[in-house]
């Protein structure tokens, strides 16, 4: 027989389905050290439709990879000899729509950071607190997103007590000019300094205070 007539041959498993087993056995070669067309003969597939299959053993993410790389691709996810080649055969890849989804709240993300540090993060202490009391006081309806950018910023900065006592101080003088008579005394003072000193004395973790 020719060399011609060799190459005319199909591989032995040539259009046969894919089992679990053949990619058990490409990942064994993989292990080995064997090269794509080394593997192809392993397994008695086609190196063109071992290319193919190799892709889909990839992460859903990665699989728009060029074919060249993909054999070293998975070599280096497996270099500790832990890749779950199946869990990523059964990923789903992203649908456009949930690609232009991602892209969209990542973009927005972006918008909120950037305006926090160089709109409401530029802001002194006084001023952030007078726009935060402004909003207390008056109830208006602001975007939700405002409100987290403004709770961020005050919790990063510890200033929830001193909000707090300015839009108390506020209160305090409007009842006044209402009443014509000076407010009743605090009782709790004395409490309420202590709880909020001991908020900036000790480190601790906590969540964005809410408006």
């Amino acid at each position: 027989m020719t060399d011609v007539d060799d190459r005319r041959i199909s591989p032995l498993r040539h259009g046969q389905p894919w089992t679990e087993q053949d990619f058990a056995d490409v990942m064994e070669a993989i292990r080995d050290g064997a090269s794509l067309d080394q593997i192809a003969e392993r397994i008695g597939r086609s190196a063109s439709g071992l290319r193919i299959q190799l892709r889909r053993m990839l992460p859903a993410e990665e699989r728009h990879l060029a074919a060249d790389v993909v054999l070293l691709r998975i070599r280096r996810l497996n270099r500790d000899g832990d890749y779950d080649w199946l869990a990523a055969m059964a990923e789903q890849p992203k649908s456009d729509w949930e690609l232009r989804l991602e892209a969209e709240q990542h973009s927005r993300s972006r918008m909120l950071e950037n305006a926090r540090v160089i709109g409401v993060g530029a802001l002194p202490d006084d001023h952030l607190i007078t726009v935060a009391a402004a909003l207390v006081e008056t109830r208006e309806k602001v975007p939700l997103d405002l409100k987290q950018i403004l709770a961020q910023e005050l919790t990063e900065r510890g200033l929830q007590h001193r909000l707090i006592e300015h839009t108390r101080d506020r209160l305090e003088g409007s009842l006044t000019d209402v009443l014509q008579t000076e407010p009743p005394p605090r009782r709790d003072t004395e409490e309420h300094e202590w709880r909020y000193r001991q908020w900036d004395e000790e480190p601790r973790e906590e969540q964005p205070w809410r408006l």
